[in-house]
């Protein structure tokens, strides 16, 4: 005789379909925490690309600051060499003036040793005294342009350290 199947059947469904529900339920779970990974993940390569990003702007701007520096620098030491070309060419005037005038503190010297009237002699002397007092407002004239020429350059780039910055 046969066994019935069906009454074994029925009450076996019900252990069955707990079974099923109980693997699918676990799979759901599976699944559920593999797409939180997923997710996560996905999170993470977002922030690392956000990073990325950040860093290529910050070094976007430091690359723009660093050659505004530059040309900052470039425009200070321009300024500077027309500084110093400017006092250059004033202090060698200066110099000038000066070697001519002791060549002829030296032609007058010398004359007041040749014959003359007193009234030649006093002319002579009177520009012989212009000329030495001349000579010694040039030596001061020169002395201070060249202390104020260092001053000048000594200041402005004390100024330029004060504010002077390199990216690194």
């Amino acid at each position: 005789m046969p066994i019935p199947l069906a009454p074994i059947i029925i009450s076996a469904l019900p252990t069955l379909l707990e079974m099923a529900y109980s693997n699918n339920a676990r799979d759901t779970k599976i699944q559920e925490i593999e797409a939180h990974k997923h997710i996560e993940t996905i999170k993470m390569e977002l922030i690392k690309l956000e990073i990325e990003a950040n860093t290529y702007k910050v070094q976007a701007q430091k690359e723009i600051l660093q050659s505004l520096i530059d040309a900052a620098t470039h425009a200070f030491d321009k300024k500077i060499d027309s500084f110093r070309e400017a006092f250059i060419h004033s202090h060698a005037l200066v110099e000038e003036h000066q070697k001519i005038l002791l060549e002829e503190q030296q032609e007058l010297r010398n004359k007041l040793f040749e014959d003359m009237s007193d009234s030649q002699f006093l002319s002579l002397n009177n520009r012989l005294s212009d000329v030495s007092g001349t000579l010694i407002d040039l030596k001061k004239v020169s002395s201070l342009m060249t202390m104020e020429f260092n001053q000048r350059v000594s200041d402005t780039y004390m100024d330029m350290d004060s504010t002077k910055f390199r990216l690194t």
